[in-house]
């Protein structure tokens, strides 16, 4: 179950993003918005959020894209990693995968659930399954990456490997390369969050970082043909970008990385990974195409099936969905500022419904918070005392920043709510310290771990 601040709060299934949202007394049903109010718009976008969360149910998207041709009926190498590595696992072996061999890398909590059903499924001795930790890689993700790694080299010639990869497979696939440490690779990965670089980005530093990105996975599979199945954390799908691109071809280069560090002004965080970096610059080989000949992929669930869930959702409660837009980014006070402009110009009834991933560039600052919760608080000041408007935003895996909400939802009320619980407004933006502030108006939406991530979705409604 969703809930908001002051609603119930029940966390996922484990097994997939099977998620209701209902406030305290809500009763349920329709309401137009002739009739409205704060908590009515609040709980119609509730019924949306919920709506794009089943759209990225990684379980469900695993049955509806099953690639029974590729896989033929023959035996299969599973290698199953990132945030919706276990859904997606249940849903292979409940297709009827015949998997001779496998390794599954998932996030804390859910492997001891995923390991009983192995057994009752007599795969125990068969899959083998690893906590990893997320964003920040640990010891157990560099053990987790290994076992990966000695998976897919038991592949042989006409045998099938099957992927799962979910957003989170690049912390999970920790695999630092040359002379290079894992406190190199942690060090790096948190100077580039805390920047507010985006996600290609990010992964085009850790792929040269790395040697089971970029491809460095499919390579050790060859000569197995390769089939992944992909839940998208990545705008426009790159697949070289979704998990740092274990199984796909990397364009980048050495000087790329080295850019995206300058850019940032971060060349100094870590001189191993700068030296390492310009090592590598230029030389022959700089990104080689080391991917195995024969590598499927398929992009099973994305934000546009989440945006498109949600506006549809609207839409059959009667809402007229004016404008629907994925690939959005950028700081989330920019986002939020556009979002609230954009809300004013529609009409009684209307929604808007946004896909993407907006930044934070967090610098020194030390309040509690995500760029979800950032979106919705920002969207609170601008809306301020205004009637009839209503926004969220929610990151769609439940975790939104070192926090447990998943995002925030807010109307023209929320704001003198914060102030009559004493926030200081200006100040708590500065500090990024949205947590705090929405959690005073009760305006968090808190999900718990939803095990999917198709980045975040933003409802706008006028009503």
């Amino acid at each position: 179950m969703m809930g908001t601040g002051t609603g119930t709060c029940v966390s996922p299934s484990a097994s997939g993003a099977r998620c209701s949202m209902r406030r305290s007394g809500d009763s349920g049903g329709g309401s137009g918005a002739e009739t409205m109010n704060g908590r009515g718009a609040r709980d119609v976008i509730a019924g949306a959020l919920v709506a794009a969360l089943r759209a990225a149910d990684p379980g469900a998207a695993v049955r509806r894209s099953w690639p029974a041709e590729d896989l033929g009926g023959r035996e299969v190498t599973l290698l199953a990693t990132g945030k919706a590595s276990a859904a997606m696992t249940r849903a292979a072996i409940a297709m009827g995968a015949r998997i001779a061999r496998g390794v599954v890398t998932c996030v804390p909590g859910h492997a001891e659930l995923l390991r009983a059903d192995l057994e009752r499924a007599g795969l125990g001795s068969v899959i083998r399954v690893y906590e990893a930790d997320h964003p920040f890689a640990t010891e157990r993700n560099i053990e987790s990456a290994q076992a990966v790694a000695e998976f897919a080299r038991l592949a042989g010639e006409g045998e099938v490997v099957l992927g799962l990869v979910s957003g989170g497979a690049s912390a999970h696939l920790a695999s630092p390369a040359g002379d290079l440490t894992l406190a190199d690779v942690r060090a790096i990965a948190g100077a580039l969050l805390r920047s507010g670089a985006t996600i290609r980005e990010i992964n085009t530093v850790r792929r040269r970082l790395e040697t089971l990105k970029g491809g460095g996975l499919a390579a050790l599979c060859d000569p197995a043909r390769v089939v992944v199945l992909v839940v998208s954390d990545v705008l426009g799908d790159d697949l070289s970008a979704i998990g740092s691109g274990p199984f796909a071809r990397d364009a980048t280069t050495f000087g790329d990385a080295l850019g995206v560090l300058e850019r940032h002004r971060l060349e100094g965080v870590s001189e191993g990974v700068t030296r390492f970096l310009r090592a590598g610059n230029g030389r022959t080989g700089d990104s080689p195409a080391r991917v195995a000949p024969e590598v499927r992929h398929v992009v099973i669930a994305n934000n546009a099936m989440a945006v498109e869930a949600a506006a549809a959702a609207l839409e059959v409660r009667g809402w007229r969905v004016a404008e629907r837009r994925v690939g959005v980014e950028g700081e989330a006070k920019e986002v939020a500022n556009h979002l609230c402009a954009r809300v004013r110009t529609l009409g009684r009834g209307d929604a808007l419904v946004w896909g993407g991933e907006p930044t934070v560039t967090v610098g020194d600052a030390d309040g509690v918070g995500g760029r979800n919760q950032e979106v919705a608080f920002v969207a609170s000041m601008a809306l301020d005392g205004e009637n009839g408007v209503a926004v969220a935003s929610l990151g769609t895996d439940g975790i939104d920043g070192p926090t447990d909400a998943a995002g925030g939802v807010v109307d023209g009320a929320t704001a003198s709510k914060m102030r009559a619980r004493g926030i200081d407004l200006h100040g708590a933006l500065e500090r990024h310290d949205s947590y705090t502030a929405l959690t005073a108006a009760g305006a968090l939406l808190i999900t718990g771990p939803t095990g999917t991530n198709v980045n975040d979705v933003i409802v706008g409604l006028r009503f």
